[in-house]
Protein backbone atom coordinates (compact mmCIF):
# COMPACT_ATOMS: atom_id res chain seq x y z
CA UNK A 1 0.00 0.00 0.00
CA UNK A 2 1.06 3.80 -0.68
CA UNK A 3 0.77 6.07 2.44
CA UNK A 4 0.88 10.06 2.69
CA UNK A 5 -1.82 11.54 0.17
CA UNK A 6 -2.75 8.50 -1.93
CA UNK A 7 -3.05 5.16 -0.33
CA UNK A 8 -4.95 1.98 -1.67
CA UNK A 9 -6.74 -0.26 -0.11
CA UNK A 10 -6.98 -4.16 -0.42
CA UNK A 11 -8.82 -4.09 -3.42
CA UNK A 12 -6.97 -1.75 -5.41
CA UNK A 13 -9.40 1.46 -5.04
CA UNK A 14 -6.81 4.75 -4.26
CA UNK A 15 -8.11 6.95 -1.61
CA UNK A 16 -7.43 10.92 -1.27
CA UNK A 17 -6.50 11.98 2.47
CA UNK A 18 -8.51 14.73 4.09
CA UNK A 19 -6.85 18.00 3.67
CA UNK A 20 -3.88 17.72 1.15
CA UNK A 21 -5.57 18.81 -2.39
CA UNK A 22 -4.28 22.60 -2.78
CA UNK A 23 -4.39 25.08 -5.75
CA UNK A 24 -0.94 23.87 -6.86
CA UNK A 25 -2.48 20.14 -7.53
CA UNK A 26 -5.01 21.50 -9.78
CA UNK A 27 -5.34 21.20 -13.61
CA UNK A 28 -6.71 24.79 -13.90
CA UNK A 29 -6.30 26.82 -17.44
CA UNK A 30 -5.29 30.77 -15.71
CA UNK A 31 -3.93 31.38 -12.67
CA UNK A 32 -5.85 32.99 -9.92
CA UNK A 33 -6.73 35.95 -8.16
CA UNK A 34 -8.15 36.54 -4.61
CA UNK A 35 -12.00 35.61 -4.13
CA UNK A 36 -12.17 33.99 -7.70
CA UNK A 37 -14.10 30.84 -7.72
CA UNK A 38 -13.37 27.48 -9.57
CA UNK A 39 -15.87 27.26 -12.25
CA UNK A 40 -16.32 24.35 -14.89
CA UNK A 41 -15.04 24.89 -18.65
CA UNK A 42 -15.43 22.53 -21.31
CA UNK A 43 -12.65 24.34 -23.46
CA UNK A 44 -10.09 24.88 -20.39
CA UNK A 45 -7.53 21.93 -19.79
CA UNK A 46 -8.26 19.76 -17.18
CA UNK A 47 -11.90 21.28 -17.48
CA UNK A 48 -11.28 24.27 -15.29
CA UNK A 49 -11.16 27.92 -14.94
CA UNK A 50 -10.76 30.35 -12.45
CA UNK A 51 -13.25 33.29 -12.89
CA UNK A 52 -14.99 36.29 -10.67
CA UNK A 53 -17.73 35.45 -8.77
CA UNK A 54 -21.09 36.60 -9.85
CA UNK A 55 -22.53 38.92 -7.28
CA UNK A 56 -26.00 37.82 -7.79
CA UNK A 57 -26.21 34.47 -8.94
CA UNK A 58 -27.33 33.34 -12.67
CA UNK A 59 -29.25 36.49 -12.77
CA UNK A 60 -26.42 38.49 -12.15
CA UNK A 61 -26.38 40.90 -14.98
CA UNK A 62 -22.84 40.67 -15.13
CA UNK A 63 -22.82 41.54 -18.90
CA UNK A 64 -23.46 45.24 -18.75
CA UNK A 65 -24.52 45.25 -22.47
CA UNK A 66 -28.38 46.28 -23.32
CA UNK A 67 -29.49 43.68 -26.33
CA UNK A 68 -26.15 42.06 -26.55
CA UNK A 69 -27.74 39.31 -28.48
CA UNK A 70 -29.56 41.68 -30.97
CA UNK A 71 -33.10 40.29 -30.34
CA UNK A 72 -34.28 44.15 -30.18
CA UNK A 73 -34.47 46.15 -33.59
CA UNK A 74 -37.11 48.63 -33.68
CA UNK A 75 -36.27 50.63 -36.57
CA UNK A 76 -36.08 47.81 -38.91
CA UNK A 77 -38.02 44.62 -38.88
CA UNK A 78 -36.17 43.25 -41.91
CA UNK A 79 -33.65 43.92 -44.76
CA UNK A 80 -30.25 45.39 -44.78
CA UNK A 81 -29.46 48.99 -44.40
CA UNK A 82 -25.90 50.86 -45.63
CA UNK A 83 -25.81 54.37 -44.20
CA UNK A 84 -24.11 55.47 -40.62
CA UNK A 85 -26.40 54.64 -37.50
CA UNK A 86 -28.57 52.87 -35.53
CA UNK A 87 -30.06 49.79 -36.82
CA UNK A 88 -30.09 47.39 -34.01
CA UNK A 89 -31.06 49.07 -31.11
CA UNK A 90 -27.93 50.12 -29.28
CA UNK A 91 -25.37 49.01 -32.18
CA UNK A 92 -24.45 51.49 -34.56
CA UNK A 93 -23.14 50.99 -37.63
CA UNK A 94 -19.99 53.26 -38.25
CA UNK A 95 -18.89 52.84 -41.51
CA UNK A 96 -16.29 55.86 -41.18
CA UNK A 97 -16.02 56.49 -44.97
CA UNK A 98 -16.12 53.12 -45.81
CA UNK A 99 -19.07 51.73 -47.50
CA UNK A 100 -21.82 48.75 -46.86
CA UNK A 101 -24.96 47.40 -44.66
CA UNK A 102 -25.84 45.70 -41.31
CA UNK A 103 -28.71 44.15 -40.54
CA UNK A 104 -30.30 41.64 -38.07
CA UNK A 105 -30.46 37.85 -39.26
CA UNK A 106 -31.50 34.65 -37.30
CA UNK A 107 -30.10 31.88 -36.73
CA UNK A 108 -31.75 28.32 -38.58
CA UNK A 109 -33.59 26.23 -35.94
CA UNK A 110 -31.37 24.05 -34.14
CA UNK A 111 -27.86 26.41 -34.98
CA UNK A 112 -28.59 28.47 -32.08
CA UNK A 113 -25.81 29.74 -30.17
CA UNK A 114 -26.09 29.93 -26.19
CA UNK A 115 -29.84 30.23 -26.81
CA UNK A 116 -29.51 33.26 -29.12
CA UNK A 117 -32.12 33.56 -31.83
CA UNK A 118 -30.02 36.37 -33.62
CA UNK A 119 -27.00 37.51 -34.57
CA UNK A 120 -26.02 41.09 -36.13
CA UNK A 121 -24.16 40.83 -39.68
CA UNK A 122 -21.99 44.19 -41.03
CA UNK A 123 -21.08 43.30 -44.63
CA UNK A 124 -18.04 46.40 -45.50
CA UNK A 125 -17.94 46.08 -49.18
CA UNK A 126 -15.48 49.33 -49.27
CA UNK A 127 -13.40 49.11 -46.31
CA UNK A 128 -11.79 52.20 -44.34
CA UNK A 129 -9.91 53.06 -40.91
CA UNK A 130 -12.11 52.61 -38.26
CA UNK A 131 -14.93 51.30 -40.17
CA UNK A 132 -16.32 49.09 -37.20
CA UNK A 133 -19.45 48.09 -34.96
CA UNK A 134 -19.70 50.60 -31.77
CA UNK A 135 -21.37 50.39 -28.68
CA UNK A 136 -21.98 53.18 -26.01
CA UNK A 137 -22.15 52.46 -22.72
CA UNK A 138 -24.47 54.96 -20.61
CA UNK A 139 -22.37 56.75 -18.12
CA UNK A 140 -18.50 56.71 -17.72
CA UNK A 141 -18.77 55.69 -13.93
CA UNK A 142 -20.02 52.20 -15.09
CA UNK A 143 -16.90 51.00 -15.48
CA UNK A 144 -15.28 51.03 -12.73
CA UNK A 145 -11.21 51.20 -13.08
CA UNK A 146 -9.21 47.51 -13.16
CA UNK A 147 -9.82 44.65 -15.77
CA UNK A 148 -12.73 44.09 -17.88
CA UNK A 149 -13.74 41.28 -20.38
CA UNK A 150 -14.95 41.84 -24.04
CA UNK A 151 -16.48 38.47 -25.63
CA UNK A 152 -18.54 37.46 -28.37
CA UNK A 153 -18.79 34.83 -30.79
CA UNK A 154 -17.67 35.76 -34.56
CA UNK A 155 -17.06 34.55 -37.86
CA UNK A 156 -16.54 36.14 -41.48
CA UNK A 157 -13.61 37.57 -43.35
CA UNK A 158 -10.18 39.42 -41.17
CA UNK A 159 -10.33 43.04 -42.19
CA UNK A 160 -7.53 45.12 -43.79
CA UNK A 161 -4.76 44.63 -40.83
CA UNK A 162 -6.65 42.45 -39.25
CA UNK A 163 -10.11 42.21 -36.32
CA UNK A 164 -9.41 45.23 -34.14
CA UNK A 165 -10.96 46.28 -31.08
CA UNK A 166 -10.63 50.23 -29.23
CA UNK A 167 -12.35 52.16 -26.97
CA UNK A 168 -11.97 55.74 -24.76
CA UNK A 169 -13.64 56.85 -21.39
CA UNK A 170 -15.60 59.94 -22.49
CA UNK A 171 -16.42 61.98 -19.79
CA UNK A 172 -19.25 64.52 -21.06
CA UNK A 173 -19.29 67.89 -22.32
CA UNK A 174 -16.81 70.42 -20.32
CA UNK A 175 -15.57 67.27 -18.72
CA UNK A 176 -11.88 65.88 -18.55
CA UNK A 177 -10.38 64.84 -21.31
CA UNK A 178 -10.88 61.40 -23.43
CA UNK A 179 -9.06 58.39 -22.20
CA UNK A 180 -8.45 56.22 -24.97
CA UNK A 181 -8.43 52.30 -24.75
CA UNK A 182 -5.58 50.98 -26.83
CA UNK A 183 -6.47 49.61 -30.27
CA UNK A 184 -5.58 45.74 -29.30
CA UNK A 185 -5.82 42.95 -31.95
CA UNK A 186 -8.78 40.01 -31.59
CA UNK A 187 -8.67 36.31 -33.18
CA UNK A 188 -8.63 36.86 -36.74
CA UNK A 189 -12.34 35.80 -38.11
CA UNK A 190 -13.09 32.09 -39.96
CA UNK A 191 -15.96 30.66 -41.87
CA UNK A 192 -16.78 28.89 -38.64
CA UNK A 193 -18.62 30.46 -35.66
CA UNK A 194 -15.42 30.92 -32.46
CA UNK A 195 -15.84 32.57 -29.10
CA UNK A 196 -13.50 35.10 -28.38
CA UNK A 197 -12.30 37.08 -25.67
CA UNK A 198 -10.26 40.07 -24.56
CA UNK A 199 -8.77 41.81 -21.29
CA UNK A 200 -8.23 45.52 -20.98
CA UNK A 201 -7.90 47.88 -18.51
CA UNK A 202 -9.69 50.41 -17.29
CA UNK A 203 -7.91 53.56 -15.69
CA UNK A 204 -9.37 55.31 -12.36
CA UNK A 205 -11.63 57.97 -12.07
CA UNK A 206 -9.86 59.90 -9.79
CA UNK A 207 -9.49 63.79 -10.23
CA UNK A 208 -11.75 63.35 -13.19
CA UNK A 209 -14.64 65.94 -14.13
CA UNK A 210 -17.48 64.23 -15.32
CA UNK A 211 -20.59 65.86 -16.45
CA UNK A 212 -23.08 62.74 -15.44
CA UNK A 213 -25.53 63.79 -18.14
CA UNK A 214 -23.71 62.68 -20.90
CA UNK A 215 -20.68 60.81 -19.90
CA UNK A 216 -20.34 57.32 -21.64
CA UNK A 217 -17.62 54.31 -22.10
CA UNK A 218 -17.59 53.84 -26.00
CA UNK A 219 -15.95 50.58 -27.59
CA UNK A 220 -15.83 49.30 -31.02
CA UNK A 221 -14.72 45.90 -32.75
CA UNK A 222 -13.70 45.63 -36.44
CA UNK A 223 -11.16 48.00 -38.85
CA UNK A 224 -8.71 49.75 -36.80
CA UNK A 225 -6.01 52.39 -38.05
CA UNK A 226 -5.71 50.32 -41.01
CA UNK A 227 -7.09 52.36 -44.04
CA UNK A 228 -6.88 49.88 -46.59
CA UNK A 229 -10.12 49.42 -48.54
CA UNK A 230 -11.04 45.35 -49.09
CA UNK A 231 -14.02 44.05 -48.73
CA UNK A 232 -14.46 42.15 -45.22
CA UNK A 233 -17.62 40.96 -43.47
CA UNK A 234 -18.11 40.11 -39.82
CA UNK A 235 -21.49 38.35 -38.09
CA UNK A 236 -21.58 38.30 -34.65
CA UNK A 237 -23.32 37.02 -31.64
CA UNK A 238 -23.42 37.19 -27.96
CA UNK A 239 -21.25 40.13 -26.86
CA UNK A 240 -20.46 40.03 -23.19
CA UNK A 241 -18.79 42.95 -21.45
CA UNK A 242 -17.99 41.81 -17.98
CA UNK A 243 -15.57 43.16 -14.85
CA UNK A 244 -12.96 41.11 -13.96
CA UNK A 245 -10.11 39.14 -16.03
CA UNK A 246 -12.05 36.25 -17.48
CA UNK A 247 -14.38 35.43 -19.89
CA UNK A 248 -17.51 33.42 -18.72
CA UNK A 249 -20.89 31.36 -20.09
CA UNK A 250 -22.91 34.39 -21.59
CA UNK A 251 -25.44 35.44 -19.78
CA UNK A 252 -28.82 35.86 -21.17
CA UNK A 253 -31.42 38.73 -19.83
CA UNK A 254 -34.50 37.93 -21.31
CA UNK A 255 -36.51 40.41 -23.35
CA UNK A 256 -34.78 44.12 -22.76
CA UNK A 257 -37.37 46.05 -25.34
CA UNK A 258 -38.22 47.97 -22.24
CA UNK A 259 -34.08 48.85 -21.61
CA UNK A 260 -34.21 50.13 -25.13
CA UNK A 261 -37.26 52.14 -24.90
CA UNK A 262 -34.95 54.20 -22.82
CA UNK A 263 -33.05 55.60 -25.84
CA UNK A 264 -35.81 55.31 -29.05
CA UNK A 265 -38.96 54.04 -29.13
CA UNK A 266 -40.84 53.22 -32.70
CA UNK A 267 -44.25 54.49 -31.55
CA UNK A 268 -46.16 53.66 -35.60
CA UNK A 269 -44.72 51.07 -38.54
CA UNK A 270 -47.32 51.95 -40.71
CA UNK A 271 -49.19 55.01 -41.95
CA UNK A 272 -52.51 53.37 -40.19
CA UNK A 273 -50.73 52.87 -37.13
CA UNK A 274 -52.51 55.67 -34.25
CA UNK A 275 -49.91 57.99 -32.79
CA UNK A 276 -51.66 59.51 -30.34
CA UNK A 277 -55.05 60.59 -29.15
CA UNK A 278 -56.44 64.45 -30.06
CA UNK A 279 -58.92 66.39 -31.25
CA UNK A 280 -58.80 68.73 -34.57
CA UNK A 281 -57.42 72.24 -34.23
CA UNK A 282 -57.81 73.87 -37.22
CA UNK A 283 -56.99 73.32 -40.90
CA UNK A 284 -54.79 69.67 -40.86
CA UNK A 285 -53.86 70.67 -37.23
CA UNK A 286 -54.71 68.44 -34.73
CA UNK A 287 -53.74 68.96 -30.98
CA UNK A 288 -52.93 65.81 -28.88
CA UNK A 289 -50.88 63.68 -26.03
CA UNK A 290 -48.58 61.09 -27.33
CA UNK A 291 -48.13 58.23 -24.89
CA UNK A 292 -44.24 56.40 -24.61
CA UNK A 293 -43.54 53.17 -23.78
CA UNK A 294 -41.36 54.52 -20.73
CA UNK A 295 -39.55 57.93 -19.94
CA UNK A 296 -36.46 58.70 -21.99
CA UNK A 297 -33.63 59.42 -20.88
CA UNK A 298 -33.20 62.67 -21.90
CA UNK A 299 -35.97 65.07 -23.83
CA UNK A 300 -36.70 63.29 -27.20
CA UNK A 301 -36.79 64.25 -30.48
CA UNK A 302 -39.65 62.62 -32.65
CA UNK A 303 -38.96 62.28 -36.74
CA UNK A 304 -41.17 60.66 -39.62
CA UNK A 305 -39.84 58.25 -42.11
Amino acid sequence: NHSGEVTSTADGAQVVADNVIDEANLKVDNSPTNDYVLTAKSSAAGGLTWAEAASGGAASFRNILINSNFAVSQRYKTGSHSSDGYVIDRWYNQLSGGSGSHQQLAFSAGDEIEGSNYYLKMNVTTGDNWCSLRYRVENVRRLTPGSWTISFWAKGTTPPGGLKFWGNQTFGSGGSADVDISETALTALTGSWTRQSLTFTVGSLSSKTINDNNSYFNFNIGQGSDSGTAAWNIEIANVQLEKGAAMTDYEQKGDETYACQRYYQQLAYDIYDPLCSGAAFAGDMVHGTVHFYRPFRTEPSMSKA
